[in-house]
């Protein structure tokens, strides 16, 4: 058997549209756009197992807060930005190149430079099942 990536729109229980794109198995992975529930973009670009290795993302006023890399996180915790534009919520890019992330213990990655960069999950962010590595393994995929 075949999984073929599909376009979808995926919405929440009151009908607030969460990602528009490619999925697979009824999950973010290709080419797409999450929204938070004010309909603004979250993030948008390739999507693959535990969320967005490549595109942007933004804060949910609509304005852009980073483009760039993410790293595949195999441990605990979504992917995370590796090397890229940062942005401040008045549109400034506030840093560019390498970030640098401290992993350590149980708990999500933390960005340490630059400062101030927040919490790697915005709180404000849809609640979408990311494609996760049992979903890889059942579409035959290889990592």
């Amino acid at each position: 058997m075949e999984i073929q990536a599909t376009w979808k729109t995926l919405k929440s229980d009151d009908g607030t549209v969460l990602y528009e794109g490619f999925t697979l198995l009824g999950k973010p992975f290709g080419f797409g756009t999450a929204f938070f529930p004010n309909g603004k973009k979250y993030q948008e670009g390739m999507f693959y197992i535990k969320g967005l290795i490549y595109g942007k993302e933004y804060y949910p006023s609509g304005s852009l807060r980073f483009e760039g890399t993410y790293q595949l996180h195999k441990g605990y915790g979504p992917n995370y930005p590796v090397y890229g534009d940062c942005f401040d919520q008045d549109g400034h890019q506030v840093f560019g190149g390498a970030l640098k992330i401290r992993k350590g213990g149980v708990g999500y990655p933390m960005v340490v430079e630059p400062e101030n960069f927040g919490p790697l999950p915005q709180r404000e962010r849809p609640k979408i099942d990311c494609f996760i590595w049992d979903d890889a393994r059942v579409a035959g995929i290889s990592f």
